[in-house]
């Protein structure tokens, strides 16, 4: 049989869509705000190691402007982060017999207004290249970089505080870095986090602007709205049910990474012509940063189907019974609108370049487990804030591809469908700019990150497919 197999990397059937929100909550522009304000704030984190966690003193310093004005940008400026970490936990960070190491810092900014809240990133705050220190001394580290500028839509203070830091350390020799996760100390107040203030006056138009931003059915919206650019499509140009699903070439490879400990991988004999199929999966995408979510495939617009090629290996052993199929996913472009509480609302369109994926379900004494994995790379364009076009040029883009996992209990099957969730992080981007201009920072502070979820529903294989075969979206 055909079929060379790619080792290690996972995945089980049917859809998965890719964060396709892509919505911006502090979109960079020109202008400066008044005078600034100098902010020295030391925060106790808890950071994670091997031995457990450990308490870890962080000073901040940096600039922020004293005061803004609504409908006007401005922007923190340098800001520096001084770590210190004890030296008994160095030597899991830094490679052994390295002698020098790189380190970013990435810090999660919260951010409020009246009575509202978001979150900015500030990443890739950069440490200098700097030798190893030597047995029994402390690892400390001086991060510096430049935070995101915000718009604020209307008066009122805007309070950033101290959140998450995530530090990554690669030292020379090092196959991969390392990776610190630290968090406020829980029992910090509030006052106790807060790095600066900044005074936001009216504006000209204020008053019409926030009552229309502030409108609760508005932040509804933003949290659920998405619109599929499809979905009003003229009668005369519906796309027919499952016409034209996709081609999965039977040569395809497949990911095997994703195998429960003690299942090995299909041998060459496993491998079947397998049966093929169309599929449709529907379903919601989370933007954490920007607290909410897009349609993908929305079943009331004109959903695409997906290709399957079901049962491509199937491999048992004394206790267990394996099954790999091949899944190609079709999602039509997302195009999205969100709020992030105040500030300017933005809409963007963003299109999912899929690799197959590859879907594995496994039963054995723990039940039956599916395991969907592929990559996709996302695409921004038509960008909108407040209204007016923000030129990213053709180009802006994932740097990489979005390694997208998702899971299916005992109630999915490959040919039945069901439902599929997981949690993917959304890369940096890359390519976004033009006329001089580059918004690859911007994008990346306001939404690439961990922990945005996907929730999808399946719907079975069919061949020939009927509006009978589109699922209905998940509870979200």
């Amino acid at each position: 049989m055909q079929g060379a197999v790619n080792r290690r990397r996972a995945v089980r059937f049917a859809a998965v869509a890719g964060v396709g929100a892509l919505v911006i909550g502090f979109f960079q522009a020109q202008g400066s705000a008044s005078d600034d304000q100098d902010v020295n704030r030391t925060v106790v984190y808890q950071c994670g190691f091997s031995a457990g966690s450990r308490a870890v003193e962080v000073g901040f310093a940096g600039v922020f402007p004293v005061a803004g004005e609504a409908g006007r940008p401005f922007a923190p400026g340098d800001m520096t982060a001084r770590v210190t970490l004890p030296q008994d936990v160095a030597g899991e960070l830094l490679a052994p017999g390295a002698e020098t190491f790189g380190s970013e810092a990435t810090l999660t900014t919260p951010v409020s207004q009246n009575g509202g809240a978001t979150s900015a990133q500030w990443p890739a705050l950069s440490a200098e290249q700097a030798a190893v220190p030597a047995a029994g001394e402390d690892l400390s580290l001086t991060y510096q970089g430049t935070g995101p500028e915000i718009t604020p839509a209307v008066a009122g203070d805007v309070t950033f505080s101290a959140g998450d830091l995530v530090l990554t350390f690669q030292a020379d020799g090092a196959e991969s870095p390392s990776r610190v996760e630290c968090a406020p100390a829980p029992e910090l107040a509030e006052e106790e986090l807060t790095l600066a203030t900044v005074e936001v006056s009216g504006g000209e138009d204020a008053e019409a602007t926030e009552e229309e931003e502030s409108a609760p059915e508005v932040e509804g919206q933003a949290r659920e709205g998405a619109e599929n650019p499809e979905a009003e499509a003229p009668a005369d140009e519906v796309r027919p049910l499952a016409a034209d699903c996709p081609d999965i070439p039977p040569s395809t490879p497949m990911d095997f990474s994703m195998l429960p400990r003690g299942v090995p991988d299909p041998a060459p004999g496993d491998y079947l012509d397998g049966s093929t199929g169309c599929t449709y999966a529907v379903g919601f995408a989370d933007v954490t940063k920007q607290n909410g979510a897009t349609i993908v495939n929305d079943p009331s617009g004109n959903p695409r189907p997906g290709s399957v090629l079901a049962g491509r290996a199937v491999w048992s052993g004394d206790d267990f019974l394996a099954q790999a199929s091949l899944v190609q996913l079709d999602f039509p472009p997302a195009r999205s609108t969100f709020l992030s509480f105040g500030f300017a609302p933005v809409t963007a369109t963003v299109a999912f370049d899929a690799d197959p994926a590859t879907v594995i379900t496994v039963d054995n004494a723990d039940g039956s487990r599916t395991t969907v994995r592929y990559f996709q790379t996302l695409h921004v364009s038509d960008v909108e804030v407040n209204g007016v076009p923000l030129d990213v040029g053709p180009n802006c883009r994932s740097v990489r591809p979005m390694d997208t996992l998702l899971t299916g209990g005992s109630s999915y099957q490959v040919l039945d469908g069901g439902p599929l969730n997981g949690e993917v992080e959304i890369p940096p981007f890359t390519g976004c700019g033009s006329h001089g201009e580059d918004f690859d920072p911007l994008l990346t502070a306001t939404i690439s990150g961990p922990g945005n979820a996907i929730k999808f529903n399946q719907g079975a294989v069919c061949d020939p497919c009927t509006e009978a075969n589109i699922p209905s979206l998940p509870e979200h």
